[in-house]
């Protein structure tokens, strides 16, 4: 399976914008079959799988990001028929299996999601700010001779603003290219690929089963889940 960077480079790119983002207590690994290994691009482990009428790369694992934890999907579809099929991000379910329990993980929409990054971002920006100030003005009061430095807590503060603003717009930056690489409703015409990411909410389990609806046909693809 020939595989477009045209199409893959913004999903990976925004896979590498959240590397530092992955979970440090979890991550997925990928359950091959018939010895098929998996395909190493950017950090990411993407697993195949060949149908009549479309090929398909996933990849999946855990991040954290700003105060969620989810399970992150990335397709790429490469139509190989004679008509035309649409994927969004209703194409992907993730079935999560622990001990005999079975449970269905549903995609997060788009733009629901690119809203609720958006207000997680505002509040960590509006905590980090009280707890700026507070952080400084402590350090002022454990000063020799027990006298606050207002100066002191004025710089203190201005600096740790600052690099704030930087944490602030790097996540912004982040928000909008995950906002870019989001699967919404595509066509994906004969011979056409496409693909993108889609976000589940995180639940605990043994294994995961990540089951895609391409055109006509169903594929499943399985992971472990590991903890560190």
């Amino acid at each position: 399976m020939r595989i477009s960077h045209r199409v893959t480079w913004p999903i990976c790119g925004a896979f590498l914008c959240l590397m530092g983002c992955a979970s440090p207590n979890y991550a997925l690994k990928p359950v091959v079959r018939n010895a098929a290994q998996p395909i190493r691009m950017n950090g990411m482990d993407f697993v195949r799988a060949t149908g009549n009428s479309a090929n398909i790369l996933v990849a999946a694992d855990v991040f954290d990001f700003l105060k969620s934890r989810y399970v992150l999907a990335a397709l790429v579809v490469s139509n190989t028929s004679d008509a035309a099929f649409e994927i969004s991000s209703s194409s992907l379910e993730m079935v999560c299996n622990s001990r005999n329990v079975e449970s269905t993980l549903v995609s997060l929409e788009p733009e629901a999601l690119v809203m609720r990054f958006s207000k997680e971002r505002s509040a960590v920006d509006s905590s980090r700010g009280w707890g700026t100030f507070f952080l400084a003005l402590a350090a002022a009061r454990h000063d020799p001779g027990d006298n606050t430095d207002v100066t002191k807590v004025y710089n203190t503060v201005e600096t740790r603003t600052v690099n704030t603003r930087i944490r602030s717009r790097e996540a912004s930056e982040v928000i909008r290219g995950l906002d870019r690489a989001l699967i919404r409703n595509q066509v994906v015409p004969p011979g056409g690929k496409a693909g993108g990411l889609v976000f589940f909410p995180f639940s605990k389990a043994d294994s995961y089963r990540l089951r895609a609806k391409v055109g006509d046909e169903n594929h499943e693809f399985r992971f472990q889940l590991r903890n560190y």
